[in-house]
């Protein structure tokens, strides 16, 4: 628990294959060996269009669910900070593998924009999509409560957007004057979305996740 100790019982894993025509009709072949052997249960076996990675994005909405319903469910309901933070943490976790850095080339500091150039074939950059800091290389003060101060990670929030996007060229406008520049070794870093659905949809997920959480708080 929170406050307790951690018992392990086990691991919950998942294997990628494809069924095959066997002797049975039946038979699955593993992508990669696995032993099975001492498995608690028989493994059951399911289609799974996505493959293994929308296996976990499940089980991970699922984790993200519970602790929603954890925030929700005490004396008093989750604060509007509380579910913000929730929110920022879960969809950093669920873009973090289509997440891509950006190389400035130019920076106008004067006027909080640069030019940075990105691999087209791997990121598809439009207008207003949003760009993010790195979240190590900065770090901003957080009032956690009363007097007490804490320097933390800057939060995963849009720190600017996209303005234009031509064969591998960017046009960035920033919100605040912390330039990547050369004098700055390229720091802080920026991540912007390799396309223009990854945030939104992770934005969704993370209002389920939240929904159901805060659902089942209150039965």
């Amino acid at each position: 628990g929170n406050y307790g100790g951690r018992f392990p019982v086990g691991v919950v894993d998942v294997h990628e294959g494809n069924v095959t025509a066997g002797n049975d009709g039946r038979s699955l072949v593993l992508d990669e060996p696995a032993d099975l052997g001492d498995a608690a249960v028989p493994p059951p076996v399911y289609a799974c269009p996505g493959g293994k990675q929308e296996v976990m994005d499940a089980a991970l909405v699922g984790y993200a669910a519970r602790i929603a319903e954890h925030l929700e469910g005490g004396v008093q309901s989750a604060t509007a900070e509380e579910k913000d933070d929730f929110m920022s943490m879960f969809v950093e976790i669920l873009v973090a593998p289509s997440m891509s850095h950006v190389n400035v080339s130019r920076a106008f500091v004067h006027n909080k924009s640069l030019i940075a150039v990105y691999d087209p074939s791997v990121m598809q950059l439009e207008p207003s999509m949003p760009v993010f800091h790195v979240s190590r290389d900065v770090f901003t003060e957080r009032n956690l409560h009363g007097n007490l101060w804490w320097n933390v990670s800057y939060p995963f929030k849009p720190v600017g957007r996209v303005v234009f996007a031509r064969n591998g060229s960017a046009l960035i406008a920033l919100d605040h004057p912390c330039v990547p520049t050369a004098a700055l070794h390229q720091l802080p870093g920026l991540l912007v979305p390799t396309g223009p659905h990854v945030v939104p949809e992770a934005t969704l997920l993370a209002e389920s996740a939240w929904a159901h959480g805060v659902s089942a708080a209150r039965r």
